[in-house]
């Protein structure tokens, strides 16, 4: 009887971690820099589903195919396909935003908004801009 009882509370308990999985929000950083990734998840990790992606390729593909993904964390300068080309593909793949995006760069704000408007991309669908070296509990009260 004992045993029975501990695998029904062994079942619930995992019912309930998959349950709460399945209500963390999505979020996705976009950063070449894998150690900048890993410190980004190691702080979001306990609240999100933290997916990574190592350029703005790969980013697009990942938004793709995870239509839940409700925060992105937007690196700049990448190699293969930098922030603002993801800016780009993005707005010409969805008619409205997908999600909230977070620019975190070491490039000035006033910078990114100068070369995003010269590029005509819609800055309207950043949602903020985290100038590196930034503090992550901020991020998180923010978002």
């Amino acid at each position: 009887m004992k045993t029975c009882l501990n695998k029904t509370n062994e079942k619930a308990k995992k019912t309930r971690s998959s349950a709460m999985q399945e209500m963390k929000r999505k979020v996705l950083i976009i950063d070449d820099d894998a150690i900048s990734r890993m410190m980004m998840k190691l702080y979001l990790d306990t609240s999100f589903d933290v997916l990574e992606a190592e350029n703005g390729s790969v980013g697009i593909d990942t938004v793709t195919s995870h239509a839940d993904v409700s925060v992105i964390f937007l690196d700049l300068n990448m190699p293969k396909m930098d922030g603002y080309d993801f800016l780009e593909a993005l707005q010409k793949k969805y008619a409205e935003q997908p999600a909230n995006i977070y620019i975190t760069s070491c490039s000035p704000r006033a910078e990114f908004y100068g070369n995003a408007t010269s590029r005509g991309l819609n800055t309207n669908w950043v949602t903020g801009y985290y100038e590196k070296p930034f503090m992550m509990e901020r991020v998180l009260q923010e978002i």
